[in-house]
């Protein structure tokens, strides 16, 4: 069962940067402590995932998954990196939970991989990537943008996205639609996303 369970990368890759956070925690200005919350809770999510696969089905937990990622980040961006109130938390959150429970209901139930929710998460993710990314490049921020934090969470945020958005649709067409085992590998690239 250990082997089962630890056997996939998405155990991994929130722990390596957990246990690097630990390790140079003193660097670390206080207002980024919500990344290692992140790091953790993604932790016990896709261990409890693991979990769920051995012994039955998991696909629920990226259900309320993709959800709780676009929450936190979009929560994350506007309190640390906005650096004003913007209601595009909330607007942003509100109207995806609402997709997010329409599509539930309609097109993918809690028995199927939440492709469209995830796809739509992740493509959010990339829009306030780029929006952050634009909002630094019109300041006098850009002349030194290379030692601030924020371009390099930012940019992290926006390169895992890309990869996953084509890692789930990858994983759809040759998992769901021509039933290859290719899905499976692709599967593996969104895990290292």
């Amino acid at each position: 069962m250990f082997e089962e369970i630890f056997g996939y990368g998405e155990i991994y890759m929130p722990l390596f940067p957990l246990i690097g956070f630990f390790i140079i925690k003193k660097n670390i200005p206080r207002k980024e402590y919500p990344l290692a919350w992140f790091a953790f809770t993604n932790f016990v999510v896709f261990t409890t995932a693991e979990i769920m696969a051995y012994s039955g089905n998991n696909l629920i937990v990226y259900h309320f998954y993709y959800a709780y990622e676009l929450i936190f980040i979009t929560w994350y961006f506007s309190k640390n990196l906005f650096k004003k109130f913007s209601p595009v938390f909330y607007i942003i959150s509100g109207a995806f939970v609402l997709v997010w429970l329409i599509n539930i209901i309609t097109w993918e139930p809690f028995n199927t991989f939440p492709i469209t929710s995830g796809v739509i998460e992740k493509a959010v993710i990339i829009f306030l990537c780029m929006y952050l990314l634009l909002q630094l490049a019109k300041s006098e921020r850009i002349m030194y943008f290379q030692r601030l934090p924020e371009f390099w969470i930012v940019s992290g945020f926006l390169i895992a996205s890309i990869i996953e958005i084509f890692a789930i649709g990858s994983y759809k067409y040759f998992d769901q639609i021509i039933n290859d085992p290719s899905g499976v590998t692709a599967w593996l690239i969104d895990i290292a996303g």
